[in-house]
């Protein structure tokens, strides 16, 4: 009976590892998913200057 325990015991102490990997995926599929459709700012022109880059 002691063999088969030992022989587990790795995947016990891998479960927290893989249940926080679980989470992370879900969480940045969920960020994914909310900003996908965001548009970024197109970058300024050439040559073309902006108050605020310069403070």
């Amino acid at each position: 009976m002691t063999r088969a325990v030992g022989f587990l015991l790795p995947l016990g102490l891998a479960l927290p590892s893989v249940i926080a990997g679980a989470a992370k995926t879900a969480y940045d599929l969920t960020l994914w998913r909310i900003f996908r459709s965001v548009r970024l700012p197109a970058p300024p022109l050439e040559g073309r200057h902006d108050d605020r880059s310069n403070p």
